[in-house]
């Protein structure tokens, strides 16, 4: 199965929404905020530190996501529904042999600069 995500926001841990961007999109860190400007059609001020919520990357962290059908979230008429998942530690996509788990990708996970 191929993988079709490239990039996001949602709020993923309940933390406040967060930018998920799959890292060969940007492989770059130090592009991540220019990149999401340009993805996400905003307004170049919010690379600016003086904005209440600026993208700088210093908030960038690195996780691991996948697409996960999970029998704990179903449609209304009962089918399995699947979304995609982050991990924040590289540990959790590994099996216990030490090799990755099949679904899992690097990604970037960038919040505004206010919430930090």
């Amino acid at each position: 199965m191929s993988r079709k995500f490239t990039w996001d926001k949602w709020d993923y841990d309940f933390d406040g929404m967060a930018y998920i961007i799959a890292q060969d999109q940007c492989p770059n860190r130090e592009d991540v905020p220019g990149w999401i400007v340009k993805a996400d059609r905003l307004d170049p001020e919010v690379l600016n530190s003086t904005c209440g919520e600026y993208l700088s990357t210093d908030n960038i962290k690195s996780g691991w996501c996948a697409f996960q059908v999970r029998t704990d979230w179903e449609y209304e008429d009962g089918r399995p529904k699947g979304g995609y998942v982050i991990a924040k530690q590289e540990e959790d996509t590994l099996r216990a042999d030490g090799r990755r788990k099949p679904g899992w990708f690097p990604v970037w996970i960038l919040r505004g600069g206010e919430w930090y």
